[in-house]
């Protein structure tokens, strides 16, 4: 009997409760670096990059590989952030070598000496538009318009700061073409970007959930949410801020990524990942 409540307990904790759809379910016996995600982007080819504090893992959705970086950057160790450009660059953000523009096809590096600012950068992403944005753990955040003055002119590209002072940030995202921004007050906002100008709403969270960590709109309009006490689908009020619609997990979910067949990835801490 005891053995099968324990079952029970561990089936509630783990497994979907949105109709059934959890997929497959990923730990260090399936050949993850550590069951603990940070960080999940995805390439261009539809990789998903897995960023561990036990470094920075490849996934095709079928199995793990470690990225076939140079040398140098292998020594990056724990990445706090990566985003895939296009083909050729992405940006890795780690401990070691603050923020650095790699190329993949020369597997050579270029490094942002010219601002000093950037050393604190724990988050990046690109919108829709191609603006790349920036996140410092305090408080501050900047974007670039045109994600290829990166590339072509690491020198002297222009960063633009946004004239407001958030908590110390968690996690910064893209939802609906919005970016957001989760802090360590536990304050949600949406940033609504427009020709040079930014639009800041703060969004109150559901009353079940103390801290949301990550959020992604899926293709088919729906949001989700990762918290302290699980993921969820929700509905984004303008005022009434996120209602949750339905549970998926349990347990603290960190990060969650849609891929390019409309699956969705959960990271957690210290539980794995979740596919569904």
């Amino acid at each position: 009997m005891k053995y099968l409540f324990s079952l029970i307990l561990v089936f509630h904790f783990f497994v979907c409760c949105y109709g059934g759809m959890l997929q497959s379910y990923y730990t260090t016996k399936d050949g993850l670096l550590s069951n603990t995600i940070d960080y999940i982007t995805m390439d261009t080819l539809g990789m998903l990059y897995l960023s561990t504090p036990e470094g920075l893992q490849l996934f095709s959705g079928s199995f793990f590989s470690l990225p076939g970086f140079s040398k140098e950057v292998s020594s990056f160790g724990f990445v706090k952030s990566v985003i895939s450009l296009d083909e050729d660059y992405m940006l890795i953000c780690s401990l070691e070598y603050d923020l650095v523009l790699y190329n993949k096809k020369l597997q050579s590096i270029k490094q942002f000496n010219n601002y000093p600012f950037l050393r604190d950068v724990i988050q990046i992403t690109k919108d829709k538009n191609g603006v790349l944005w920036f996140a410092s753990s305090k408080g501050k955040i900047w974007y670039v318009e045109n994600y290829k003055y990166i590339i072509d002119d690491v020198i002297n590209v222009h960063f633009v700061e946004v004239d407001y002072s958030f908590a110390e940030i968690n996690k910064m995202g893209l939802i609906h073409d919005k970016i957001y921004v989760c802090t360590a007050r536990n304050d949600f906002f949406l940033l609504d970007y427009c020709c040079g100008q930014i639009n800041i709403q703060h969004v109150p969270l559901p009353t079940k959930v103390n801290s949301v960590y990550c959020a992604v709109s899926t293709s088919e309009g729906k949001i989700v949410i990762g918290t302290d006490n699980g993921a969820y689908f929700v509905s984004c009020r303008e005022c009434g801020g996120f209602h949750v619609e339905n549970t998926i997990l349990s347990g603290k979910v960190v990060r969650c990524i849609e891929d390019t067949d409309n699956g969705i990835y959960l990271g957690t801490e210290g539980d794995g990942l979740f596919a569904y």
